[in-house]
């Protein structure tokens, strides 16, 4: 599944919940930097200062994750094939947006490009019909399992940030929120309706010491997409936080260069 050359693609990183695309500068550096290739982050409009109504479903991410990897692929001047790299919630749109973009879909309209590989960094890897919602585990606040329909979910508390960037430096992790904003609820209550797993290779990036998302939930998550017939597969980052992407981006742009070239 590897690009044609090291200059071939470009990495597009999907950000988690009430996470701006600040938050993965470190990361965007390190994968220019091991990579020699294109890295961003996009901006979810599920993700804002609360002013927007109605507030953006995962339908509005969908899109706009898509519209942003097809201004890639199909560039007139430079175009690349894509590797999507999901963060938490953002494998859930991510997952979604691949529909018809892997190499023998795009092949068969003729195009030289595709979304070469999605890679799951402490993300969710769900089967159809399953929300954001469905996963919340007992560390998310109360309103984030219940919701608030037609509106947003409230900030992250601090504490909550600490521990999801628990291998990083108490201040660091609060710093963090600067790179942050507020949800939309509707959003957690999208269903996936595209297993994208299923037709793009894929790595799943597991952070041993993620308190966000259990260990055993990401190992469930891995050992059925496995058994649903998908071509993943897996790399342990023992000690690594929630927020890895703050911690060892050197370490993630290294394993994504090496899932790409089929060294995984």
């Amino acid at each position: 599944m590897a690009p044609k050359s090291s200059n071939d693609y470009a990495s597009i990183i999907i950000p988690g919940s009430f996470s701006l695309p600040g938050s993965y500068t470190k990361l965007i550096t390190a994968l220019q930097s091991t990579n020699n290739a294109p890295a961003t982050a996009i901006a979810l409009p599920s993700v804002n200062d609360g002013t927007k109504f109605p507030p953006a479903t995962l339908t509005d991410d969908v899109d706009l994750i898509r519209a942003s990897m097809l201004a890639v692929l199909d560039s007139p001047s430079d175009p690349r094939d894509v590797v999507l790299i999901c963060h938490s919630y953002g494998g859930l749109p991510g997952t979604c947006a691949v529909e018809g973009l892997s190499r023998s879909a795009r092949a068969s309209q003729g195009k030289t490009t595709a979304v070469v590989g999605i890679v799951y960094m402490a993300a969710f890897i769900l089967p159809n019909g399953t929300c954001m919602r469905d996963t919340m585990g007992p560390i998310a606040p109360e309103e984030y399992r219940i919701g608030v329909r037609g509106g947003y979910l409230p900030a992250p508390p601090d504490e909550l940030m600490v521990a999801c960037f628990n291998d990083v430096p108490r201040e660091e992790a609060l710093k963090s929120l600067k790179q942050t904003a507020l949800q939309s609820s509707d959003s957690y209550d999208g269903k996936v309706w595209f297993e994208g797993w299923r037709e793009v290779p894929s790595l799943q990036i597991l952070p041993g010491g993620d308190v966000v998302v259990s260990r055993e939930k990401h190992e469930e998550m891995f050992s059925n997409t496995k058994a649903a017939g998908a071509n993943i597969v897996q790399k342990i980052f023992e000690g690594a936080s929630h927020g890895l992407m703050l911690s060892i981006p050197d370490k993630i742009a290294v394993a994504v260069r090496q899932f790409v070239d089929g060294e995984l």
